[in-house]
């Protein structure tokens, strides 16, 4: 389909006035995105001995296996059967917190974006940014 200088420039217009429209209210925003002590929180179940932390290792040292090796073992042992749909459900519960957590990391990177954008050299502070 072929776009016209006109509704490109309509299509930037737009553009603009929601970026505006979302400045403006983060600018009236009272509060912070995310509440006292939810950094700490994060990093106490993400790092170290955390429970995310140890289910994220968890993943990993299930990952590190050959399929058919732990599947041979929970075939043949319901305990260890068990064990396995445990650490699953653990793992899933922390997958979709790590989600959040990269949604949230997109909304500052977006919103540092958005205070970038009242600078008439943002460009050049980006690119300095990026080496």
């Amino acid at each position: 389909m072929a776009t016209t200088k006109s509704s490109s420039k309509a299509t930037g217009n737009s553009a603009v006035k929601a970026a505006m429209k979302l400045f403006d209210k983060l600018m009236a925003e009272k509060k912070p995105m995310v509440g006292e002590g939810f950094r700490e929180a994060v990093e106490r179940s993400m790092t170290g001995a955390g429970a995310d932390a140890v289910n994220r290792r968890m993943a990993t040292a299930y990952l590190s296996k050959p399929f058919k090796e732990i599947a041979e073992k929970i075939s043949k042992d319901r305990g260890t059967a068990i064990a396995f749909a445990s650490a699953a459900v653990c793992i899933k519960s922390s997958a979709e917190k790590y989600k959040t957590i990269a949604d949230l990391m997109g909304s500052a990177e977006v919103r540092i974006h958005m205070a970038l954008c009242q600078r008439e050299d943002m460009q050049e502070i980006l690119a300095e940014a990026a080496k």
